[in-house]
């Protein structure tokens, strides 16, 4: 069940899954910066209500389909594992996002104990994420899988040093991740300013 297409529910109905679009089913964005910000208190607002909206959405898909087991793959989807919860369906809560801090750790502890109370396995896929969550007999690492035939460190540079007409003595520095304010995809741009100011190549 996905909120909407794009990237996953093409490549997962390419290969032949039966994916529905379930448009009622909302993510929770508790991770994004300056959430607690004055400026954006309706959003908080809104944000809430589609926990039990999504919540709802999500209890009349699980009733209908009748899953052994509901897969969250996400920590903003706060919704879902609430109406998996009411439907009293196992839940196995993938956590593969840092949970912030926010200004003074209040809604950390609030949503742990939120994920930990509607689960019944916790898997964050690295320790910086475990740290963060209510540490009990649910709690799991597990690490993302890399295919290493097509993210080989070995494979040397120089198709791609010569695609961008890059020397030996040039260095390179990429930056992964969503072009949005809280990815720093700004402060990324800043500093490759600064650095080709003072090292030219």
């Amino acid at each position: 069940i996905c909120p909407g297409p794009g990237g996953s529910y093409d490549l997962l109905t390419d290969r032949g899954f039966d994916v529905a679009i379930e448009r009622g089913i909302k993510t929770f964005h508790h991770h994004v910066c300056g959430w607690y910000s004055l400026s954006r208190i309706h959003k908080m607002a809104i944000q809430f209500a589609n926990i039990f909206v999504s919540a709802f959405f999500t209890y009349r898909l699980v009733i209908k389909e009748k899953p052994d087991l509901v897969h969250l793959g996400s920590g903003a989807l706060l919704g879902p594992g609430l109406g998996a919860k009411m439907a009293g369906v196992p839940v196995v809560w993938h956590i593969r996002e840092h949970l912030a801090d926010g200004y003074f750790g209040i809604r950390k502890r609030i949503i742990a104990s939120y994920i930990d109370f509607l689960s019944d396995k916790v898997i964050p896929i690295r320790e910086s994420e475990a740290r963060k969550l209510k540490k009990t007999k649910k709690l799991k690492v597990i690490y993302d899988c890399v295919d290493f035939d097509e993210f080989d460190r070995r494979i040397p540079g120089d198709a791609f040093r010569k695609e961008f007409n890059l020397t030996e003595e040039d260095r390179s520095v990429a930056t992964f991740g969503a072009v949005t304010h809280y990815k720093g995809s700004l402060p990324f741009v800043q500093a490759a300013i600064h650095v080709l100011k003072n090292h030219g190549n």
